[in-house]
């Protein structure tokens, strides 16, 4: 299952879904007041992951290996916190255990100050362009316009309250911690967003842990370096299964 991040949609994953799924059931959805997903009048990481839940119960599903980019790792952190018995792997791609400092909740609070006095246009436009790294960014271009538009169409009200839900997260690096499956993480070494010495020193967290750390990448790698992170899940997903 393919978990997307702020401001984005399931539409996130198409060129991942389209490889893995030649050999595996694949699941990409939308977390809630995203893309189709009706909103939820809360929204809380934990909110986010009871809906995970919800789709994986009804799919009745037994084990499952989640993918999560950025706020989907904090979801998917959360998912497993709870549902641990029902994983098979963890990917942690340009996210982490770790809550927000100080200083990141303060551009939290300033995010969601900004987006009620202004508007979705002013925040989303700005906003995309500085996760790609900069020597990528006329390459990724359409992959820019494409999330920009995929965030022109979230409502501020899910804009805002998403970022208060990452402000407010808890620390779950336990999870890591006390995880008995597969964890991969992998990591921009030009993030902005998740400093990659905080991802690399989480991976020393599970017992059983794969690092992949892309150069010139951003906080965008499944764009950025798109035929790569494929092919690193599609091997991730190789040792979950046989594992499980």
């Amino acid at each position: 299952m393919f978990l997307h991040g702020y401001c984005e949609s399931k539409a996130v994953w198409e060129a991942f879904d389209a490889v893995i799924s030649r050999n595996n059931r694949v699941i990409c959805i939308d977390l809630p007041g995203y893309g189709d997903s009706a909103p939820s009048p809360t929204l809380t990481i934990e909110s986010m992951a009871a809906a995970v839940s919800e789709v994986i119960y009804a799919l009745k599903i037994e084990k499952i290996i989640l993918v999560g980019h950025s706020m989907g790792g904090y979801v998917g952190l959360a998912f497993a916190e709870k549902y641990n018995a029902l994983i098979a792997g963890l990917c942690l791609f340009h996210s982490t255990s770790y809550p927000d400092s100080e200083e990141k909740k303060a551009q939290r609070n300033k995010t969601v100050t900004y987006l009620h006095q202004n508007s979705v246009e002013a925040f989303i436009r700005p906003f995309v362009p500085p996760l790609f790294y900069i020597a990528n960014r006329i390459r990724c271009k359409n992959a820019i316009q494409k999330l920009i538009e995929i965030g022109l169409k979230t409502p501020l009200d899910v804009i805002a309250n998403s970022a208060a839900a990452m402000r407010d997260r808890a620390d779950r690096s336990q999870v890591l911690k006390d995880a008995n499956y597969p964890v991969l993480f992998i990591i921009g070494k030009n993030d902005s967003s998740v400093k990659p010495e905080d991802s690399i020193a989480q991976s020393l967290l599970p017992q059983k842990s794969y690092l992949q750390i892309l150069g010139d990448t951003g906080h965008e790698g499944l764009f950025e370096r798109e035929e790569e992170t494929i092919v690193m899940l599609k091997a991730f997903v190789s040792i979950c299964n046989s594992n499980s």
